[in-house]
């Protein structure tokens, strides 16, 4: 499997999506910046910040359709260029209906 931070959020967050997205994204930076700073983990945590996956815990609000991924995907654009400014990035969505609605935003390639 691949390592990296995990963010779960069950509260409502106020605020826009892109408010909402912003907010996941800087809760989930801190924590694996809290990581790499422990001292007790002597450097061996580390996370190279070129890659975030998004999924949407709940498939009724968010089904893993076409027609949901074409709602999410002027959101997801957005909040890309928010992450990485004019550097390339790719966006790719899962496909799979059986499961949950996601979309994986990765630097240095374009899509």
């Amino acid at each position: 499997g691949r390592w990296g931070i995990r963010y779960n959020r069950k509260a409502a967050v106020a605020g826009s999506n892109q408010d909402r997205l912003i907010q996941s994204a800087r809760a989930a930076l801190l924590a694996a910046q809290c990581l790499q700073q422990d001292t007790r983990l002597n450097g061996k945590c580390n996370f190279n910040g070129s890659e975030i996956e998004l999924i949407v815990n709940d498939r009724l609000l968010a089904p893993n359709t076409a027609e949901t991924r074409e709602l999410l995907q002027a959101e997801i654009r957005s909040f890309a260029q928010t992450l990485f400014g004019t550097a390339e990035y790719s966006v790719t969505f899962e496909t799979d209906p059986r499961k949950l609605s996601g979309v994986r935003i990765q630097a240095g390639q374009r899509t």
